[in-house]
């Protein structure tokens, strides 16, 4: 639903076989993964595509209810030619996404979703996931979704330079904080590491 190729609404709603209560949230997230989807086009373009694994982590069944722990892995394509990816232009963003997803089965033996929630561990929303913001949209300009209420803005900041008596290094003086060193390299390869699963230690 987030792609510039998304299906159509009720095309995508067709193909989920959910309980009652479940099926009006998958209509409300995918309406709102659509709409955040044309947001992203209309900023940079857009994805051009999705490509989405999901791993099965553990299963319970208890009757007629069954739990799944998964792992939503997710590549979503930016709009970059070949050359600007050669270039240093990234070709995909990529999350990978816990999940805990409930079935109830039905009447005909068939099992019907029941819940999707997705383990955040109180971070920013994943681009996959929906958000308040992405639900409830609130507009304050000219069509601006607004994030979060910035507040009042209070009197700016002096922008006078200081005078050489304040940058002396004598009494009342500020001395600069001791500055620290950063390796990108390893700073890369933790990345790498640990971008899908947490870091125990």
């Amino acid at each position: 639903m987030l792609t510039t190729s998304a299906p159509a609404l009720g095309f995508a709603a067709a193909h989920m076989r959910t309980t009652r209560a479940m099926a009006a949230q998958a209509q409300e997230d995918l309406t709102a993964l659509a709409a955040k989807g044309e947001r992203y086009e209309k900023v940079d373009g857009g994805y051009t595509k999705a490509q989405v694994d999901v791993s099965v982590d553990d299963s319970t069944v208890d009757g007629s209810n069954a739990t799944l722990q998964l792992t939503e892995h997710t590549r979503l394509y930016l709009p970059f030619t070949q050359q600007e990816v050669e270039d240093g232009a990234p070709e995909y963003e990529e999350l990978s996404l816990p999940h805990t997803v409930k079935f109830t089965k039905a009447g005909d033996g068939s099992w019907l979703l029941a819940a999707d929630k997705a383990d955040t561990e109180g971070g920013p929303t994943p681009t996959t996931q929906v958000s308040d913001v992405d639900a409830e949209p609130e507009t304050t300009d000219g069509g601006a979704t607004a994030d979060e209420d910035e507040g009042s803005k209070g009197e700016g900041s002096s922008i006078t330079p200081p005078s050489e008596s304040d940058t002396d290094t004598g009494a009342g003086a500020v001395k600069p904080a001791a500055t620290a060193a950063y390796s990108y390299h390893k700073m890369i390869a933790y990345a790498d590491k640990f971008w899908d699963h947490h870091n125990s230690a």
